[in-house]
């Protein structure tokens, strides 16, 4: 069983970091467990692999940045991507237990999901269209694998579809998803709308307290 793990998992890096429209020139492996900040073009032709065969706990944190260009990005393990800008030439997959959160920035391939990978997206008027042409606005906390198109086919049966929608930072965001959660990779992964930002409690009682303060100010004046 731990051997057909293995060979999974191994199977599923040479899919993901398939190349495709973009030119990958090497893979490169990040998996210390540390946080890692990407805002230039050092990785523009190469994809970088978090915490490929490697269990770190807390998972090894990525974080994409303006002027960030990452030929593609493969996370595994409990590894997070942190994508507030920047691009992504292939994809963004997220597989195993890994997390991405995306509010800014481009990708030039599908995001990708298997397992218990999960994808954020953060920003407003999303949809989804499934392969009929059907179109369906998005809610916050929706999930896209309940508006894609089954694909039952073959040992990798998914969901598959188009989102589009207005990233956090203002960024069009226009890609084919592809979740796979059920046959060789069950489990629960999917790509959600991320709910609306609450207000931190720290910061919302500093407000009060500040609007307080300048109404006990105006009261004194009053005096």
């Amino acid at each position: 069983m731990k051997n057909l793990y293995i060979i999974t998992i191994c199977l599923t890096a040479l899919t993901l970091l398939a190349i495709s429209p973009v030119s990958i020139a090497a893979v490169v492996d990040i998996n210390d467990g540390a946080s890692h900040t990407i805002a230039d073009a050092t990785y523009q032709n190469d994809g970088v692999r978090l915490d490929y065969l490697t269990a770190n706990d807390p998972g090894t944190h990525l974080n994409l940045k303006d002027g960030g260009i990452v030929g593609g990005i493969v996370a595994y393990g409990i590894s997070t991507v942190t994508m507030k800008g920047g691009s992504v030439g292939g994809r963004l997959a997220m597989a195993s237990n890994s997390t991405a959160t995306m509010s800014g920035g481009s990708v030039g391939e599908y995001l990708y999901v298997d397992t218990d990978g999960t994808i954020y997206l953060e920003g407003t008027d999303f949809e989804a269209t499934d392969l009929s042409g059907t179109t369906t606005s998005l809610s916050y906390g929706d999930k896209l694998s309940d508006y894609g198109t089954f694909r039952p086919g073959g040992s990798q049966p998914h969901f598959f579809g188009t989102v589009t929608g207005t990233l956090a930072d203002g960024s069009a965001l226009n890609n084919g998803f592809v979740i796979h959660n059920v046959g060789n990779w069950a489990g629960t992964a999917d790509i959600y709308i991320a709910p609306n930002p609450v207000p931190v409690p720290g910061a919302f009682l500093l407000g009060s307290m500040g609007m307080g303060i300048v109404g006990w100010m105006r009261q004194r004046r009053s005096l």
